[in-house]
């Protein structure tokens, strides 16, 4: 259970305007493109003005999985390989 205090309103918490929008028949790449360039984890989905969903990146992790299906404990379809060792600091 987290303590807020009373006073603090969402608005004081959301991202401000400009919003980063797409459209229901957008790519789902091109979403993805834009999310990693701005580093965001949700785009809102628009038609014209009006809000009709949210992409987040949950929802993309989701329809990975369901698009590639695997048992439990098969590997993901991606590697991850480290270009250079981490550097440690005395």
């Amino acid at each position: 259970h987290i303590e807020v205090p009373a006073h603090v309103m969402v608005g004081d918490a959301m991202t401000p305007t400009p919003l980063d929008t797409c459209k229901q028949d957008a790519p789902v790449a091109d979403l993805i493109c834009t999310m990693i360039v701005k580093k965001v984890d949700a785009v809102a989905v628009v038609q014209g003005l009006r809000l009709v969903g949210l992409v987040t990146s949950t929802d993309l992790l989701s329809l990975l999985l369901q698009r590639e299906p695997r048992g439990a404990t098969d590997p993901l379809p991606f590697e991850f390989h480290l270009i250079e060792a981490p550097k440690t600091h005395p």
